[in-house]
């Protein structure tokens, strides 16, 4: 699934053992979130939708050796959906099936190769997935992803990677090229991109982080809607002040506030055709959300 992670990513989570950057460090081993955009109006009919996301990523253990400087480690990756439209574009019984829950739940598997006497780091990302509205389940339900990825430190500021990504392997496979890096230009500066995301934040002091970032904000899920097996695809970005407080210790507070843009919305058969035309290109909107991360075990 493209929502779910980017070559970017992947080469950012390759490059975790970097010998002068610990790149560790700037991945939350725990993230829960409730993000909230609204007033995404649609430009082919006379409707907006919501969306409302409650978000989980964990790292389910420290990574594990296999031998000959390679190493392992998986994560949980859940999300419960919503959609609310106010005028309803869509025909018969679609639009409830619609505002139905969403769920995703994805167990990836990162495979990485370092070594202290090197810069390069190298590896596999894999991310077996369900993502559905559970209303029946069958292989249309099930979605993977997979990625190789490398990473190189050019100094002790500055971490790059990059990889390829393939997505939704079980039945419209898409390949994405992608990039990652991690930059350090002063003590209390941090500038980093993958996920996708692209973040810039300063500390302010020990206790409060103040930033700017651009991130995706979208997903796909299979569906039954009236009765037919269909995909939802709905992609959006998202930009806008962020905000950390460190309550204690590993633990974080977090918030953001700022506007989508580039925002779609599409009801496909699984034969990648259109259900609905006046789908499509939606309006700018505005989005939140608030969370906590705990950032190592």
């Amino acid at each position: 699934m493209k929502s779910t992670i980017s070559a970017g990513i992947a080469a950012l989570a390759l490059v975790s053992s970097a010998p002068a950057i610990d790149v560790a460090q700037f991945i939350d081993a725990l993230t829960a979130r409730v993000t909230y955009s609204s007033g995404m109006d649609l430009e082919n009919a006379p409707a907006e939708f919501d969306y409302t996301e409650l978000s989980l990523m964990a790292f389910l253990s420290q990574p594990k050796p296999l031998g000959g400087d390679w190493h392992a480690i998986a994560y949980l990756d859940l999300k419960v959906s919503e959609f609310d439209f106010e005028g309803n574009p869509l025909i018969g019984t679609f639009g409830d099936d619609l505002e139905s829950n969403l769920y995703h739940v994805g167990v990836p598997f990162v495979f990485y190769h370092t070594n202290d006497s090197s810069r390069w780091t190298y590896g596999a990302w894999i991310n077996p997935a369900i993502s559905s509205d559970f209303q029946s389940v069958d292989d249309d339900d099930f979605y993977l992803g997979a990625a190789i990825a490398g990473g190189y430190q050019v100094n002790d500021c500055f971490v790059i990677g990059g990889g390829v990504y393939v997505s939704d392997m079980f039945h419209d496979a898409s390949v994405y090229p992608g990039l990652g890096f991690v930059w350090t230009p002063t003590e209390d500066w941090l500038v980093t991109y993958y996920g996708p995301r692209f973040v810039a934040r300063r500390d302010i002091n020990h206790r409060n982080q103040l930033g700017l970032e651009v991130a995706y904000n979208g997903g796909t899920w299979n569906v039954d809607a009236n009765t037919l097996s269909s995909q939802i695809d709905y992609s959006s970005w998202r930009t806008g002040l962020y905000y950390r407080y460190n309550v204690t210790g590993e633990v974080w507070l977090e918030a953001a506030a700022g506007f989508t843009f580039a925002n779609e919305f599409n009801l496909e058969s699984r034969g990648g055709n259109e259900i609905f035309p006046t789908l499509g290109d939606a309006e700018s909107g505005v989005y939140g959300f608030l969370g906590v991360s705990v950032a190592r075990w």
